[in-house]
């Protein structure tokens, strides 16, 4: 909880952390990552042969995408204070981090015609991760009474007295 803060509302602590990540840490690791594996050795570029264009455009498209779903998530954390961006935030969590692990995988056997089996090996630990990163997050998002005390629950019938 933030000094000053009695409530522990807004966007501090755990949860500025959590926006931190979305926006700056998460898209620079990926973006680092993505250069190592496609171009730290050459050899990569080779095994693949003919497809090698493909492959590239595919995963610097995913990765754009992942990209989008971080900043969108963290732009919609700060900026929008209501309960509908919690559920929204825990499954672009999940798509952001899992998914994406998955649709890479997915991808990568579908342009190359390596079996899928044989590439699950490759991304079993970034798999793990991603699932404890995104149940961790999952688990904070539902319990912090800071992220209940900002994103407020608002019962339609009150809002319809004020308002109707």
């Amino acid at each position: 909880m933030a000094y000053g803060d009695p409530d522990g509302g807004g966007v501090g602590g755990w949860l500025a952390f959590l926006v931190l990540v979305l926006a700056v840490f998460r898209p620079l690791a990926v973006l680092v990552s993505t250069v190592a594996n496609l171009y730290g050795d050459p050899n990569v570029a080779l095994a693949y042969g003919a497809v090698w264009p493909t492959v590239q455009a595919f995963e610097w498209l995913l990765n754009a995408a992942m990209i989008g779903g971080c900043w969108y998530l963290a732009w919609r954390l700060y900026y929008r204070p209501v309960w509908r961006t919690v559920p929204i935030t825990i499954a672009g969590i999940w798509l952001v981090s899992v998914a994406y692990q998955l649709i890479d995988l997915a991808g990568v056997s579908v342009i190359s015609g390596a079996p899928f089996g044989l590439l699950i090996g490759y991304v079993v630990r970034p798999l793990v991760q991603s699932v404890i990163f995104s149940a961790l997050w999952t688990a904070y998002l539902l319990r912090s009474k800071r992220v209940a005390n900002t994103y407020l629950r608002h019962d339609e019938r009150e809002v319809a007295e004020v308002f109707g």
